[in-house]
């Protein structure tokens, strides 16, 4: 009781807790909002002869933790993590490739809603002029700024998307200084291929940044005068690597940005989310982002890790209220819009 009770004020980054009997040997986390509910219907532990309201509609007040899990089990299915989380690298089966995903054809156009897509050969320019009314690269001095990258977001899985999908559309959710984007830019260069990518972020950091939770993502270096300014890092490094044409900011949160992508009528055929890692946040972007995914599309994203609870979270409730089929490459994981 104690260490949940940490786990819901401290925000620890992860809970594990063994389930030996109904649910096999094997360690799940229950996320903030699981772990309150947790508290308030099936505690004190100890002493469970004790009358809980709650309980006994359902179990015997003298129940183990097994039988309280199994009563309870579809409202804590959703917010427990299945797969059950890596506690170490070699707790749970990953694979290496995209296995379950039909990638064989281009996502189909949404039907009968009439969407709207830039015409051929000026995707990039018709969709920056739609959103800025101008170029935004243009008399921006990118000199100025060393190129200044973070991350690693350089494995096959974005060549094997952009291959398979040959999207007219990607949109990224959560840029940062642009490494995955710009990743995805020489892709698309060395693929030949008509691709956009539309970057949406705030540039002022979320909440790891501001807390400054996670080692080398301080976002206090990047302020003047107290605000941020990674945007014009991302711009810089988007020039340094002469991508300015495939590469289009939208400095929008993710909410407004999607609204407004739904109120134009714009459909992406790939979207990578990695905003947010709050659970409710990223619930929140799936809801959004599957509207502007077309039929076909997949979205994907980062961080299916037990550091990150809340994107495991999410993504299982998102992925079980739609039942969706959900892979998980390594640290990655894939949704595929059903074409029908």
């Amino acid at each position: 009781e104690e260490d949940l009770q940490a786990f819901v004020h401290d925000r620890r980054p992860s809970l594990p807790f063994p389930l030996k009997n109904a649910f096999g040997s094997c360690a799940y986390a229950i996320s903030p909002k699981g772990a309150k509910q947790f508290l308030e219907c099936c505690f004190p532990l100890k002493g469970l002869a004790v009358d809980v309201p709650a309980l006994s509609k359902f179990v015997s007040p003298t129940a183990n933790i097994d039988e309280i899990l199994n009563a309870y089990y579809e409202l804590y299915s959703t917010y427990c993590a299945i797969p059950p989380l890596a506690i170490s690298p070699n707790d749970h089966q990953t694979s290496d490739t995209i296995n379950t995903i039909q990638l064989g054809s281009q996502p189909q156009e949404s039907s009968p809603r009439e969407t709207t897509r830039p015409s051929p050969g000026n995707e990039s320019q018709e969709l920056m002029f739609r959103i800025h009314g101008c170029n935004p690269y243009e008399g921006f001095d990118h000199t100025n700024y060393r190129i200044d990258l973070q991350g690693t977001q350089n494995d096959s899985i974005f060549q094997e998307l952009l291959t398979k999908l040959n999207p007219r559309l990607v949109v990224e959710v959560g840029s940062w200084k642009g490494d995955s984007s710009l990743h995805m830019a020489f892709l698309i260069k060395h693929l030949q291929l008509r691709s956009v990518v539309l970057c949406v972020d705030t540039w002022l950091g979320s909440l790891e940044h501001l807390e400054e939770s996670v080692k080398g993502w301080d976002v206090r270096p990047y302020r003047s005068h107290g605000y941020p300014q990674l945007y014009y890092q991302f711009l810089a490094n988007v020039l340094h690597h002469n991508c300015q044409d495939r590469i289009i900011p939208l400095p929008a949160t993710s909410s407004n940005a999607a609204r407004w992508m739904i109120d134009q009528n714009i459909t992406a055929d790939l979207i990578y989310l990695d905003a947010s890692h709050e659970e409710d946040d990223v619930y929140s972007d799936l809801c959004l982002y599957w509207r502007i995914l077309r039929p076909g599309g997949v979205l994907f994203g980062d961080d299916w890790a037990a550091y990150w609870y809340g994107v495991i979270c999410a993504v299982n409730r998102f992925t079980k209220e739609h039942k969706l089929n959900l892979q998980v490459v390594k640290e990655k994981w894939f949704l595929q819009k059903p074409t029908h």
